[in-house]
């Protein structure tokens, strides 16, 4: 029987190819010291209910909110259903790509972190708290701290930041390229080749491998409302995965 159990929250809109590598990551790495749930928040009428099962909850909300209020919205209705002492939230676009990712979440837990991520919001208006692009939380933090943006210097699930800060709670920051630019230097390959201005944040275990990817943008890359020829497109995004995902 596994140690910990973990929920992995995240928010969605009409991406099921993104979720779909996302789910089938976490399931790929895990390690024998955590088990899995999945609460998935579909801020549309679009159907998602292939990936619905006895671990994997799928919830409707169609919504007229826009970008950080709707990805607020949705994790605050995933509060409910969750049962276990511990969340990790994430966009849709990221990929556990090393089983090092789970070692890193068990450090975490046994050195008392309420609060983890694997980027630092660096925006000068804002309070640079740890992104909900991924973010590890224990889950009395998540469910009793309000996740929605206070405009304009708190942007959605930066309370969580706020909060330990204010209160002295133990936060960890993993070393990544979107804060440190020079780490892609050192980054195992596929993600040392990708460069430095590729999009992609690369998020380092304490031995230097990557263990976690965020494309960034992946929505309007999937529907492609988005272009630029210099980041890493969905197809770009799809294959790197997969070819980590399938070998």
């Amino acid at each position: 029987m596994s140690q910990y159990e973990i929920t992995v929250v995240s928010a969605t809109y009409k991406t099921p190819d993104l979720l779909e590598i996302m789910i089938k990551s976490f399931k790929k790495f895990l390690t024998k010291d955590f088990s899995l749930k999945f609460i998935v928040i579909e801020n549309s009428d679009f159907n998602l209910e292939k990936f619905s099962s006895e671990d994997c909850l799928v919830l409707k909300n169609p919504t007229n909110l826009k970008n950080s209020d709707a990805h607020a919205e949705a994790l605050e209705i995933s509060k409910s259903h969750i049962n276990t002492n511990y969340v990790f939230t994430c966009h849709s676009d990221t990929c556990v790509v090393s089983s090092s990712f789970f070692d890193e979440l068990k450090r975490c837990i046994e050195d008392n972190v309420f609060l983890a991520g694997v980027c630092e919001d660096k925006a000068d208006n804002r309070v640079n708290a740890l992104h909900s692009s991924g973010l590890f939380v224990e889950s009395s933090l998540f469910k009793s701290t309000s996740l929605f943006p206070v405009y304009p210097h708190i942007d959605s699930a930066d309370l969580l930041t706020v909060y330990c800060r204010e209160n002295g709670l133990k936060t960890r920051l993993f070393r990544n390229t979107y804060n440190d630019s020079s780490l892609v230097d050192i980054c195992n390959s596929p993600f040392r080749e990708l460069g430095k201005d590729c999009g992609m944040d690369r998020c380092l275990d304490s031995s230097n491998k990557v263990m976690f990817i965020h494309q960034g943008r992946g929505t309007p890359k999937y529907d492609n409302s988005y272009s630029n020829d210099k980041k890493i497109s969905f197809s770009k995004w799809k294959q790197i995965c997969d070819n980590i995902l399938n070998g």
